[in-house]
């Protein structure tokens, strides 16, 4: 009895093993890679599967892929508004059209937004982007519906979130996740009840792509 006790419990390990064994091959294929001789190709949805293959055979990974764990990017201060060189934005009225080039496809992850110069002061507004110039001019009241259909992302600020507890720039910054593909051009949308005529508007954004 027990010499059959002790072969019963060598085959309940022997199979537990094989159990493991049958689950890991049937989520991994195993291949025969030209120099180590094996590559490991996974075969799970949500992640790349050449990216899989790299890291197996000991490739190198740089920083920047373009996959979902990519380092986001920032394109530091860019001019959404220019006080000292164009003409007024009155309340609910737009900006000008502006090339604003994020390649690729991706989320937009982060926006600051810094109002300085002039009176500087923190009221609602939308920073709406553009698959292709919509040809807006500054002080349009409102979209077409031809330059609406080429809207991207917009992302939405309250004059609450600013902080504006100091005297020379008001600033807000937002975490966001919109999805965009390939934006060419942005604009800014005034929400509130006071004209933008001296002040600066700037925009610093965060993005990852995906592809």
């Amino acid at each position: 009895m027990k010499f059959l006790r002790k072969h019963i419990g060598y085959l309940t390990v022997a199979t537990m093993v094989g159990v493991i064994g049958l689950w890991t091959l049937a989520h991994t294929q195993v291949t025969r890679g030209p120099d180590s001789g094996m590559s490991v190709t996974a075969t799970l949805s949500a992640v790349d599967n050449a990216v899989l293959d790299d890291i197996a055979n000991g490739t190198p990974q740089d920083a920047g892929l373009l996959h979902a764990n990519s380092p986001t990017t920032l394109i530091d201060t860019f001019s959404l508004f220019d006080g000292s060189a164009e003409t007024q934005i009155a309340t609910t009225n737009l900006g000008a059209s502006k090339a604003y080039a994020v390649a690729g496809t991706g989320h937009l992850t982060k926006v600051c937004i810094i109002v300085s110069l002039g009176t500087p002061f923190a009221e609602n507004m939308s920073i709406i982007f553009f698959d292709a110039d919509p040809s807006i001019t500054i002080e349009d009241a409102s979209l077409t519906l031809a330059q609406a259909q080429n809207v991207q992302a917009v992302v939405t600020l309250a004059g609450a979130d600013f902080r504006d507890n100091f005297a020379t720039a008001k600033i807000n910054c937002q975490d966001t996740n919109e999805h965009y593909s390939s934006i060419t051009h942005v604009v800014v949308a005034s929400e509130g009840s006071t004209t933008y005529d001296d002040e600066d508007i700037e925009l610093r954004l965060w993005y990852r792509r995906d592809s």
